[in-house]
C-alpha cells in the first residue's frame, strides 16, 4: 500500500485515496497513468487485492468503470 500511496502521491496509505487516486485518473485502464505506473511498479495486483478485500469486487478482468459502479450503488444504498 505504501508503493501505491507513493506512486499517487499521498502522504498516507488509506485504501478510499489511493482508489480515489486512480478514478481521478480516468476508468480507461490503457489510459489511466496512475494505474499504468502501479503495472510499472508491479502494484497493480495489490491495488485489485486490496480492492476485493475492501469491497468485494473481483472479476476475471478488472474494470475501473465496473469498480465505480458498484461503489456507486453501495454508497447509494446507504
Amino acid at each position: 500500500m505504501a508503493v501505491m500511496a507513493a506512486i499517487c502521491g499521498l502522504k498516507d496509505a488509506q485504501p478510499n485515496m489511493i482508489v480515489r487516486n486512480v478514478f481521478r485518473a480516468g476508468l480507461d485502464l490503457k489510459n489511466n497513468t496512475v494505474y499504468q505506473d502501479f503495472v510499472k511498479y508491479h502494484a497493480d495486483g495489490a491495488f485489485w487485492a486490496m480492492v476485493r478485500q475492501g469491497c468485494g469486487f473481483a472479476e476475471e478482468e478488472p474494470d475501473l468503470g465496473r469498480l465505480a459502479i458498484k461503489l456507486s450503488i453501495h454508497a447509494a444504498r446507504k
